[in-house]
């Protein structure tokens, strides 16, 4: 007992000690950076309704590098520093390990865009943030919100965070650096604000270099793919090695989400640099662990040179929230798409640090990693720490027992061993962590990854499950179309029922909304969508007693208790019933203390009742607790009205769409009728047509409103159900009624809203009024069915701007569209694209017209002159240099040129890599190669058995050759 006691006592000696003597502070720097920049531009204004809208894709990019200044924010410690630039995207642009300036996060030292994202522009290396629908989201290449502080324990903070206006959830990254640990945190919070059933996506995209024997130490048993498709792990069923990169040698890109065990992290180790690294978060906050590999062909190594200049291929090593980035045929498997249900808040937590020279991983902790090995008759533990160790390493082989006690600073390499009997049972724990049992079970899970064979897809389930799918890709009108398709064999499928009242709400379709809700109460009066969704409905067309009730009984299910509770506060704010309003608000924080609308209702009621203290306590907690709440900011400044906490607001909304953040806060209040906050908030936006005309509808001023009339509409995209009421009281103003722009605005939103004859009314009363050319192009898409609107539409888009290369690339592709390749020359002939992206996209298009007028060699000599620079996955430019060369190669052996013909047949086997591809591992050249055997020898009987064997493109090719009226 003494020694025990004399052990414990110097055991706390030494950590005062120890932690004493290593005492550190973080860092926090916010620089500009000059760095080599290849840039993009040209947004389209042309609207693009679906699931990316309102954000719009930009088309620029260029092979020219300039130096460009950039703002980073670095966080440094005696042992990592992290970058992160909120310019782009927030994206934590690298960290490296100090003592050997390693960057175990990949720092890429230019900034080179290319079009990857789901808006095109697309940046490679360090951490990527994705929050919303699918990868890349519209965030990542673009300004966002931030915040950097230096906490109160030393540590350093940049706050990171947006806005996915597609879904109005608002997403809020806090990236911490303790003082004295090698390692940092990510702590996300994504919350639904909107009032209906969103998207679920994110993935947290981390790029490392792939170079240095990169092992993927994922633990696992299985893969699955993007569709649920399933393979074996770390060895996949032909027995290859996928857990090297290196040995990653075969096929294509390559996705592989690891799953079938419970551990909480995963990692890297770069087996020639002696150095690694982990991420660690519990199982439960993190189900999705995901290796993507471009591919170590040509095809996957071309990207190398698109994305940086000389900091080599990287690979991406990602963390999910759900086990798999699931593409729409995952819908067939185990692996579905889930929803965000509205007022739903999700934290978690995310480490991320470097490990030195113990040779792997097996198993990582927050507080290290470490590696346990057997190499004949001893065993090998080592352990690379990232804070500091002052503990006991504790073995027990057989009976034996043995300690040694460490004390590793962090990063600081510690490796022991024993020599044990063949049979001896090994338990290796230091303090209270587990290193290694012999005799641990096996973190295995049991979990069904196939589904089942006899399952049938096509029955009321799997119907609605393909509907509920369907629109939790945001695919809406298919997923109506699949709701309506179960109805009509049972209409009174009570989940199919709500879920189509919420997509006819989501359309701003309030009245049949209503009607659908109550067919399925009036067979079960406790369905908990219906209930809510009735309610929301009955709201909008102020029949706010028939909401109270619907929200009532939706509160009664655990799904929509916080939500519908919190528009009964709404209700009772409305109707100045404060009291009430605060008891609903007090019970909803009570079981919900993260959800952001009840804690803004609570900021509002407090004001309104005179609690100023209780008021300024609360929005100074909640600030410090995100300090991109930028509504609790706009509470804090009605409590003050000092010009210090005004400013505050508008400098700390730093993202690519300020405007949008102030009309979404002042709606909030709208909501409320409170019509004095709404408007002081629009008072403080950028000027922008969309916050004149809610400024006029909000201040009853329509000097306001034509005011935002005469803007350009350029890149402005109405996408809130709100604003269906903006644009109808509008136009249902004599002055206003024939004001194209307005008809314009209301035409795309109902677009976007799955009300396509509405949306053609609207842009058809516009008829030739407007002077806009993405107007036309526009039209030309939403009439792309009726050939002769579309065509003329396309036709006035070319009037007003004859030189714009989108109006020529559209004219010239329904002329195409058409085989009229003599109209579609005539007008891609006058192009004079001026930029280096121009050049590309008119240039591949003519080369399509010129093959397409079996002006062969033209097409092919244009080919060669073009430099592609290509988006993810691209090869039609590729494609139509070997379908070139081939029909070539046809007409010229039909004119008895042998010669010549295996010229360029042997050209079509090549993969000039200006063309934006590279040549993949699988090459398909039995067409090629039966044809050059024709052409030797005039046998075509290889030829004749190739014959439905070959891909769509090349049996169409085979059919050409085999075709006597073709010369």
């Amino acid at each position: 007992m003494k020694l025990k006691l004399k052990f414990s006592y110097y055991l706390a000696l030494f950590t005062l000690a120890f932690s004493s003597s290593f005492s550190q502070e973080s860092t926090l720097l916010e620089t500009k950076k000059m760095m080599k920049t290849y840039g993009f531009s040209d947004p389209n204004p042309v609207p693009k309704t679906g699931r990316v809208y309102p954000y719009f894709r930009f088309d620029g990019y260029t092979d020219v590098g300039t130096m460009k200044e950039w703002k980073f924010i670095e966080l440094e410690n005696d042992f990592i520093k992290v970058s992160i630039t909120p310019e782009i995207g927030g994206k934590i642009w690298g960290a490296y390990e100090k003592s050997t300036n390693f960057p175990f996060v990949y720092f890429n030292n230019v900034v080179k865009f290319r079009d990857v994202a789901m808006r095109g522009a697309w940046t490679s290396g360090g951490i990527e943030l994705n929050f919303g629908d699918i990868g890349h989201d519209p965030t990542v290449s673009n300004p966002v919100d931030y915040y950097k502080r230096v906490n109160k324990d030393g540590s350093v903070s940049c706050f990171v965070g947006a806005y996915d206006w597609v879904s109005r959830t608002r997403w809020m990254v806090e990236v911490n650096l303790p003082k004295d640990k090698a390692f940092f945190t990510t702590k996300s919070k994504w919350y639904n604000s909107s009032q209906i059933d969103q998207t679920y996506y994110h993935w947290m995209n981390a790029g490392f270099k792939a170079a240095g024997d990169l092992e993927f130490v994922f633990p696992g048993i299985n893969f699955i793919g993007h569709g649920g498709e399933l393979n074996s792990w770390p060895k996949n069923k032909e027995g290859k090695d996928i857990g090297f990169y290196e040995k990653n040698n075969f096929g294509t890109y390559k996705s592989y989400h690891v799953l079938g065990k419970t551990d909480d992290f995963f990692g890297g180790y770069w087996h020639k640099d002696k150095i690694g690294f982990v991420h660690y978060s519990p199982y439960h906050e993190k189900l999705g662990k995901k290796v993507w590999v471009w591919g170590l062909s040509r095809q996957g190594m071309i990207w190398e040179n698109l994305l940086t200049d000389a900091d080599g291929q990287y690979v991406e090593l990602q963390s999910g929230r759900l086990f798999n980035q699931a593409a729409e045929e995952s819908i067939n498997s185990p692996f579905k798409h889930v929803d965000f249900k509205p007022s739903a808040s999700d934290i978690w937590t995310e480490h991320w640090y470097p490990i030195k020279n113990i040779e792997g991983i097996t198993q990582a902790h927050t507080w290290g990693a470490w590696t346990i090995k057997k190499k004949g008759n001893w065993v090998i533990c080592a352990v690379s720490p990232a804070k500091n160790i002052v503990d006991s390493l504790q073995w027990q082989v057989g009976s034996k027992r043995y300690r040694k006690f460490l004390k590793l600073k962090p990063l600081q390499f510690f490796s022991d061993s024993l020599e044990i009997k063949t049979d001896e049972k090994v338990r290796i724990v230091l303090g209270n962590h587990l290193l290694y049992d012999s005799e641990e079970e096996i973190k295995t899970i049991e979990r069904p990854l196939e589904a089942p064979k006899d399952f049938d897809w096509s029955s009321e389930y799997g119907q609605f499950l393909k509907g509920k799918s369907m629109a939790n890709q945001r695919k809406f009108a298919e997923a109506e179309l699949a709701f309506s398709k179960l109805l009509s064999k049972n209409p009174y499928h009570i989940p199919a029922l709500g879920e189509l009242a919420q997509l006819s709400y989501r359309k701003g379709l309030y009245q049949n909304a209503i009607d659908l809700s109550k067919k399925a109460l009036s067979v079960n009066t406790y369905d908990p969508l219906s209930n809510y969704v009735l309610g929301l409905a009955t709201f909008q067309t102020k029949k706010f007693n028939a909401a109270k009730d619907a929200f009532s009984v939706a509160a009664l299910s655990p799904w929509y208790r916080s939500t519908a509770m919190v528009e009964l506060a709404k209700i009772a704010f409305l109707e100045n019933d404060w009291d009430k309003a605060q008891v609903i608000v007090n019970q909803i924080l009570e079981t919900d203390s993260k959800n952001e609308n009840a804690q803004h209702l609570k900021l509002a009621i407090l004001r309104k009742i005179n609690k100023k203290e209780e008021a300024t306590k609360f929005v100074n907690e909640l600030i410090e607790e995100n300090p991109l709440d930028h509504l609790a900011r706009v509470e804090k400044y009605f409590l003050t009205y000092a010009d210090e906490d005004k400013k505050e607001i508008v400098e700390n909304i730093k993202n690519e769409f300020p405007h949008e953040n102030f009309i979404e806060m002042a709606l909030w209040y709208r909501s409320m009728n409170d019509m004095i906050s709404a408007k002081t908030l629009l008072t403080l936006a950028p000027t922008h047509p969309m916050v004149m005309l809610w400024n006029s509808e909000i201040s009853n001023d329509m000097v306001e409103a034509k005011k935002g009339m005469e803007f350009s509409p350029s890149l402005v995209f109405p996408f809130r159900h709100e604003e269906l009421g903006l644009f109808e009281k509008l136009l249902s103003q004599p002055s206003y009624s024939n004001i194209w722009v307005l008809k314009y605005y209301y035409g795309i939103l109902l677009w976007q809203m799955n009300r396509e004859n509405e949306a053609k009314k609207q842009f058809t009363e516009c008829a030739v009024a407007p002077d806009f050319f993405p107007f036309y192009l526009a039209k030309a898409e939403l009439f792309k069915a009726e050939k002769a609107v579309k065509r003329e539409a396309l036709e006035k888009a070319y009037q007003l701007a004859p030189e714009n290369w989108r109006t020529i690339k559209a004219l010239a592709e329904f002329h195409q569209t058409e085989k009229d390749f003599t109209n579609a020359f005539f007008v891609i002939d006058k192009a004079k694209p001026n930029t280096v992206h121009e050049k590309y996209i008119i240039g591949q298009q003519k080369a399509e017209i010129l093959s397409g007028l079996k002006k062969y060699k033209e097409c092919l000599e244009l080919l060669k002159s073009l430099n592609m620079l290509p988006s993810e996955g691209a090869k039609g430019t590729h494609e139509l240099f070997r379908k070139t060369n081939i029909l070539y190669a046809i007409q010229l052996l039909k004119s008895k040129k042998q010669k010549e013909a295996e010229f360029y047949l042997n050209e079509a086997e090549t993969w000039p890599e200006n063309l934006g591809s590279g040549q993949p591992y699988d090459v398909d050249n039995r067409l090629t190669n039966a044809l050059k055997i024709f052409a030797h020898n005039s046998d075509m009987s290889g030829l004749l058995k190739l014959k439905n064997t070959l891909s769509k493109s090349d049996t169409l090719l085979l059919a050409e050759f085999l075709n006597p009226k073709t010369q």
